[in-house]
């Protein structure tokens, strides 16, 4: 047991049962964030901009235009909550998400995508942790986009 969980056990003994429970959720998201860190590659919400910005580019050089805006019509990473992505993924891909969601460290989990007038098919898996702005990397299939197209071999 951590300290900051003793010392909202303590809490709640005494009768300040709302501070426990607000020091349990903390020491709770800290534990399953070490967890994430510590068993997944991840990616900051920068790498993702960086990604996106170089998609966007890349529209512009291939069509010789795109939209007024960062949301007109160009490439774009896209993010869908798994229980609301309609494509059934591969098995190995299935075998590591419910292993990732047995380990109870995130929140939520979604599939990343690239949108675009041409349609991708091969996405990738991430696990999400409220308050946290890092993506945590589950699975990939397919080559259209990978994980290595965000990080290096070895960041994250």
């Amino acid at each position: 047991m951590t300290k900051l969980a003793e010392h909202a056990a303590m809490a709640a003994e005494a009768g300040f049962t709302a501070a426990a429970a607000q020091a349990e959720a903390v020491a709770d998201r800290a534990g399953r964030l070490a967890r994430a860190y510590e068993h997944y590659r991840f990616v900051k919400a920068e790498k993702i901009a960086e990604f996106n910005l170089r998609l966007y580019n890349e529209t512009l050089r291939r069509t010789g235009q795109a939209g007024r805006n960062m949301n007109d019509h160009y490439d774009k990473l896209s993010f869908t909550p798994v229980e609301k992505y309609a494509t059934l993924p591969p098995a190995d891909v299935l075998a590591k998400v419910k292993e990732a969601a047995g380990a109870r460290i995130f929140d939520t989990m979604e599939v990343a995508k690239i949108e675009s007038v041409v349609e991708y098919k091969d996405p990738i898996v991430f696990g999400r942790i409220e308050g946290c702005t890092d993506r945590f990397f589950v699975a990939q299939w397919g080559s259209d986009v990978q994980i290595t197209d965000l990080l290096g071999e070895h960041d994250g």
